[in-house]
């Protein structure tokens, strides 16, 4: 016997499809930019700081964010700040940019530091973990560069950095 052809589906069925994927998409997008957006105050607590949002990505950071408390009474009580500090100098108009690849804590809990990962390593990383490619300026330089055959380790000197 040969099998039987399913019938093709019927204009509600593929409506509701389509409504389904878009949702299912809407979510993730959304999660996504969660994720990017929240920062560890402490081991049992996150935060969103809508200011942070001003900030962008990048793998070449100008910037770090750290969280810090304040030590409160109930009487008192003053929530989590966002604190900036620039990692260079950073001229009026020039954008602040942290990197997405930690933990937006400050400190790198892998065992190594993901900034000195290769670009495509980086790249991989972010699409992955935070669903979008990364196209700040040293992973745009680093990719046309590993196209011309120039090595990892001079796109890391750029940088200040140095290959593991």
């Amino acid at each position: 016997l040969a099998p039987a052809a399913l019938p093709p589906p019927s204009d509600a069925q593929a409506s509701a499809r389509s409504a389904r994927g878009r949702w299912e998409d809407e979510l993730a997008e959304l999660l996504a930019r969660l994720q990017t957006n929240l920062f560890y105050v402490n081991s049992t607590c996150i935060g969103i700081f809508p200011s942070a949002w001003l900030a962008e990505h990048s793998c070449a950071p100008n910037a770090e964010l750290h969280t810090a408390t304040v030590e409160t009474t109930a009487a008192t009580r003053v929530p989590p700040m966002l604190l900036v500090t620039a990692r260079s100098s950073i001229r009026p108009g020039d954008p602040i940019s942290f990197s997405y690849l930690g933990t937006n804590d400050g400190a790198v809990h892998d065992d190594d530091d993901p900034l000195a990962q290769s670009v495509g390593a980086r790249r991989e990383r972010i699409l992955h973990q935070l669903g979008f490619v990364c196209r700040c300026t040293r992973c745009v330089v680093g990719m046309r560069d590993a196209a011309r055959g120039d090595g990892a380790r001079d796109e890391l000197r750029r940088h200040g950095l140095q290959s593991v």
